[in-house]
C-alpha cells in the first residue's frame, strides 16, 4: 500500500524531476557511504601510518641510546679495570704526596686532608684528597698537576683555588684531587 502509493506519486513527475531527484537519491547514497565506511577506513589508515612513523623514529632513537649506553658501558668497564690494576696498597694520598715530591713542590704544602666517601651498592668508593700549598710558584703547580693529569691513575682536579701569597711572585692553592679506589 505504502509502496504503490509511492510509485503512483513517481510517475506524475516528468523525466527531468525523475533524474534530479535520482540525483539527489545517489548524492545521499554516496555521501552516507563516504561518511560511514571510506572516510574511518582513511582515517584509521592514517593513524595507522603516523604510529607507524612514531615507531619508526622511537627504534631510531633507541637504537642510538643503545650504541650510546655500550660506548659508556665499554668505557666504564676500561675504568673499573684501570682502577683494579693499580699498585697493590695504592692510596691518593701518597700518590700526591710523591708527586709533590717529584714537581719540587713537597715543602710548600700547608696540609693535606684525605676524606673517603662510601657508595652504598658500589664496588668503589670516592678517595679525596685536599692539599693547601704555600708559597708557590704558578710553573711549581702547573708541573704539579700536568704530572697528575698524565698519570694514567685516574685522578681528577674536582675543585681549585689560588691566590696571591704574601710572598713575591709566589701563590696559595687549595687543590682537590679525586678518585675511585675499590
Amino acid at each position: 500500500m505504502i509502496f504503490s502509493e509511492a510509485i503512483n506519486r513517481f510517475s506524475r513527475f516528468n523525466r527531468r524531476e525523475i533524474i534530479s531527484l535520482l540525483v539527489l537519491i545517489a548524492t545521499g547514497v554516496i555521501f552516507l557511504v563516504h561518511q560511514a565506511v571510506i572516510s574511518p577506513v582513511m582515517d584509521y589508515r592514517k593513524r595507522l601510518s603516523q604510529a607507524i612513523d612514531l615507531r619508526q623514529q622511537q627504534t631510531t632513537a633507541l637504537t642510538g641510546l643503545l650504541t650510546e649506553y655500550n660506548r659508556i658501558q665499554t668505557q666504564s668497564d676500561q675504568r673499573k679495570t684501570k682502577i683494579t690494576r693499580r699498585a697493590g696498597g695504592f692510596t691518593l694520598f701518597s700518590f700526591l704526596n710523591r708527586l709533590a715530591g717529584q714537581a719540587g713542590v713537597q715543602a710548600n704544602i700547608a696540609t693535606m686532608k684525605p676524606s673517603r666517601t662510601m657508595i652504598p651498592d658500589q664496588v668503589f668508593q670516592t678517595s679525596a684528597v685536599e692539599i693547601r700549598f704555600q708559597a708557590i710558584s704558578m710553573t711549581q703547580l702547573v708541573d704539579w698537576l700536568h704530572r697528575i693529569e698524565t698519570s694514567g691513575e685516574m685522578i681528577f682536579i674536582k675543585t681549585a683555588s689560588i691566590s696571591i701569597s704574601d710572598t713575591v711572585d709566589r701563590i696559595d692553592a687549595t687543590i682537590q684531587a679525586q678518585t675511585l679506589e675499590p
